[in-house]
């Protein structure tokens, strides 16, 4: 705009605006008259054939550039019709001191907005810095800061970022924390060459308040993966129980340090089954972790004499009333009887449990539906029954399982149901793990989970194989989990592995020597205080013992079995090896 004013106020050809220091390629005769300017700080003038005049622009005083240094900060470069006299010269001084002022105070507008885009970009850095709770929060609060710092690009790097070699258009600022170390660095990508000292002054704010956020964080984190551990340690593995596989899944909220109330237990009921038990005290804190603890120790302890789960909520209930921190829980629990094949269920303000059929089929068992815990007396509470068989799933859980904000808890628990089914075959725990994940897909975690799973385990074990020695160890692994879910002996258990594991290697080994590979089959099944297994092939064995010291395999069976038949004919070779349990060799000596 000054540039063009002078053409309009001086009678004059072109006009030039340089601002200094000029990067431009200038005449000499134009950089005489801008050096002119510069050094005298006056209106310099050009004569002879290519008359001229150049004008001084100042940034005006100290004071009016809020610290700006003033002086000469560009200049207007005229060419004139005819030679200039004193006149034009006092003219053109005149001019450039407006002109100057007029500078002044757009400079001085600039400079303060600048001032408050600065300001402005520093509050909303420190604000998204405030409220990150991991490392990747951080790195997003940096990646949004671009635009705000006037950069095309800002990332969170590691500290060989600021070791790394210059480079034009880059910044690398450091990210120092509390204790002066060093773990990352800010790394500014500019779109102009030149960074100014204000430019630099705000970049190494930031970097100092990223250093501090990075430390918070980390030590945050460290903090919150203390306190989940200390709540998985609290509620470890579920106790085994004869004929019931269980697993868990315990899942801490993503935001925050607090543990959460949240629990799972399954208390032993000798000949009565199992005790299956969800709840989920009110709250995020060291309080409502405690309350939990406690509610967790009475279950274990009143379960044993409680007659129905109905009876169990009401002892807990008065346990409440003395606990404030416990009022409001709510608790699912389910006694599995596993001898009749029946569940009794009770629930107190809990989310109804969850039952998977083998044969894919569900439902949610929506009876016996009561308040949360309150520690008031004269509540009547009941129990209702279903049906469950060995194979069907019992899955009890907490409402961070299937709670979204964007829509119905309907809509959650059919997802469940369907995911929960969909993987049905799995172990326990795989299971467990395999839901947890998959339910919380595409969104953020923002409450703890626990999760208990429990299927009734058949009386009769029976398993398929290639005839294959790779298919040996899978076998002998899903045999020792069988035992190990019907509670059988850990002695009783090593000689059934050790006579059956011979068995179906003998057939691996012998069966098939004269054809192509084919199949075992292994069932097993409790009789009487006792284990039957028999091991089927096709095939037929050796009928004397091979040389050296192999073709022990019989006689090992015989050593650690109470009785072992082996028959062979055209449709193949059966084993049956019979074992008396630890048990029923007790009663006998008693």
């Amino acid at each position: 705009a000054i540039g063009g004013a002078a053409g309009d106020l001086v009678a004059s050809g072109a006009t030039r605006l340089v601002v200094l220091p000029s990067e431009s390629r200038l005449s000499a005769l134009d950089a005489a008259l801008v050096e002119q300017v510069v050094t005298s700080g006056e209106v310099a003038v050009r004569r002879g054939s290519a008359p001229g005049a150049a004008v001084p622009l100042r940034a005006g005083s100290a004071e009016v550039m809020a610290g700006v240094a003033a002086g000469v900060v560009a200049v207007v470069v005229i060419d004139l019709d005819d030679e200039p006299d004193d006149g034009v010269r006092d003219f053109l001084t005149d001019v450039g001191r407006q002109w100057s002022e007029s500078l002044a105070r757009a400079v001085a507008y600039d400079l303060q907005h600048i001032a408050v885009a600065r300001t402005t970009a520093l509050q909303s850095i420190t604000a998204g810095l405030a409220a990150a709770t991991s490392i990747d929060d951080v790195r997003e609060v940096v990646a949004r800061a671009g635009p705000l710092l006037g950069a095309s690009e800002t990332t969170l790097d590691d500290t060989d970022a600021a070791h790394a070699p210059a480079t034009p258009g880059i910044t690398v600022v450091p990210c120092p924390s509390g204790a002066g170390e060093t773990q990352f660095a800010l790394v500014v990508r500019h779109d102009r060459e030149h960074v100014d000292d204000d430019d630099t002054r705000l970049l190494s704010t930031v970097g100092e308040l990223v250093g501090q956020a990075c430390t918070r964080v980390s030590l945050s984190e460290r903090e919150h993966l203390t306190a989940v551990q200390l709540q998985q340690a609290m509620l470890g593995h579920p106790d085994q129980v004869r004929r019931l596989d269980t697993g868990a899944a315990y899942r801490a909220a993503e935001a925050g340090l607090e543990i959460g109330g949240d629990w799972y237990d399954v208390v032993d009921l000798g000949e009565r089954g199992a005790a299956c038990i969800v709840g989920d005290v009110v709250g995020h804190s060291l309080s409502a972790a405690t309350a939990m603890g406690q509610l967790r120790s009475a279950g274990r302890a009143l379960a044993p004499i409680a007659s129905d789960p109905a009876d169990l909520i009401d002892r807990i209930e008065q346990f409440v009333g003395s606990v404030k921190e416990a009022r409001y829980t709510t608790l699912a629990v389910v006694f599995v009887d596993i001898e009749h094949g029946v569940l009794r269920y009770a629930c107190a303000g809990h989310l109804p449990p969850l039952v998977v059929h083998q044969d894919g089929t569900a439902e949610y068992l929506m009876g016996a539906r009561g308040m949360p815990l309150a520690g008031a007396t004269g509540i009547v509470r009941i129990s209702a029954e279903a049906p469950i068989r060995p194979g069907d799933l019992l899955v009890l859980y907490t409402d961070g399982l299937v709670e979204r904000r964007d829509e119905t808890i309907d809509d959650g628990l059919e997802r469940l149901m369907g995911v929960v089914t969909a993987r049905r075959d799995l172990d326990t725990d795989a299971l467990c793990a395999a839901v947890v994940d998959t339910m919380l897909e595409g969104r953020s975690q923002h409450d703890d989970i626990a999760m208990l799973v429990a299927r009734p385990v058949a009386t009769r074990f029976e398993h398929d194989f290639r005839a294959e020695p790779s298919e040996l160890a899978p076998f002998r692994q899903s045999l020792r989990r069988w035992l190990e879910q019907l509670g059988i002996d850990e002695i009783d258990i090593c000689d059934v592995l050790i006579a059956v594991g011979e068995g179906a290697a003998n057939a691996v080994e012998h069966a098939y020597l004269d054809r192509a590979s084919g199949t075992v089959h292994v069932t097993s099944e409790l009789e009487d205080g006792g284990l039957r297994t028999t091991i089927h092939d096709h095939g037929s064995w050796r009928v004397v013992p091979a040389p050296g010291n192999r073709g022990r395999g019989t006689g090992i069976m015989r050593a650690v079995a109470h009785r072992v038949d082996l028959n062979s004919g055209i449709g193949g070779t059966t084993v049956v090896i019979d074992h008396r349990l630890m048990a029923a060799r007790r009663t006998d000596v008693r």
